[in-house]
């Protein structure tokens, strides 16, 4: 029973401490990064860096001259107790592209629909 026990302990000690190596994607703009998805010259890809570079010059005027973008899925986002975050939405989130600016900063903008309007659209700030 004494073996039980402590072996019960032990396991929970082991399971809680694997809580402090649960993280979520790095965020920029309040959006989760998730894995660049590539970026061929395709014209669905074109079409979505064009409108999240639109939103990113009407977010941010005056902003320093955009070296990089990169398209990426919308990452995971954990809590502090290592919980993954589920976001609900009324519309589609399709990409987040991230841009990497020449004074070295990096500013993100969410790419999707709003609701039941198909209409491609720039987000300014993640969830």
């Amino acid at each position: 029973m004494g073996r039980l026990l402590i072996g019960g302990v032990l396991a929970a000690i082991l399971l809680s401490a694997c809580q402090f190596f649960v993280h979520g994607d790095p965020v920029v703009d309040s959006w989760p990064i998730g894995r660049e998805i590539p970026c061929n010259e395709e014209a669905r890809c074109m079409v979505f860096l064009a409108t999240a570079r639109a939103g990113l010059d009407a977010r941010d005027p005056g902003h320093p001259a955009v070296v990089a973008s990169t398209l990426h899925t919308e990452g995971a986002t954990v809590d502090a107790n290592g919980n993954r975050v589920v976001y609900a939405r009324s519309g589609a989130l399709y990409a987040v592209v991230r841009f990497e600016l020449a004074d070295g900063s990096a500013k993100a903008i969410g790419v999707g629909a709003a609701g039941p309007d198909p209409t491609l659209m720039a987000f300014d700030y993640g969830p």
